[in-house]
């Protein structure tokens, strides 16, 4: 058997790593491109947990082909690394389902005891205050 195989669909990124500091802003945009004519819907776009995420769809148009963008950000209540799974499917019930997989991994926030300056523990030695004797 010969052919050509058509691709259903180009997603970019295809994985989703959520990187940052507890309380600062962190998420990522995934690109679905349809490659079949006509193209696809989508029909549901589902979490396999959602505690740490959130996502929202757009669907978008460039020069009459039409595109998504799901936007994925974190939601973790604290610092510590998860794993979640989008899953989305389309109006095209002989492709399996698209899967976009989110590793996250956030930081706390780094803080210095109050009133103390991080940077005294690496000040030089105070130099000698009054006369020199011998």
């Amino acid at each position: 058997m010969t052919g050509d195989i058509k691709k259903f669909v180009t997603m970019t990124p295809n994985a989703v790593f959520l990187t940052g500091k507890h309380g600062e802003p962190i998420s990522e945009t995934v690109r679905i491109i349809p490659e079949t004519e006509p193209a696809f819907r989508l029909l549901q776009v589902n979490a396999m947990s959602g505690k740490d995420i959130r996502h929202f769809v757009t669907e978008k148009e460039v020069n009459g082909r039409k595109f998504y963008e799901l936007l994925i950000e974190n939601a973790a209540e604290g610092p510590g690394r998860y794993y979640d799974r989008i899953t989305i499917l389309t109006d095209r019930s002989d492709q399996a389902p698209l899967i976009v997989n989110i590793r996250g991994n956030i930081l706390p926030v780094e803080t210095s005891p109050a009133g103390q300056n991080p940077f005294d523990a690496q000040a030089p030695p105070a130099a000698p205050t009054g006369p020199l004797t011998e």
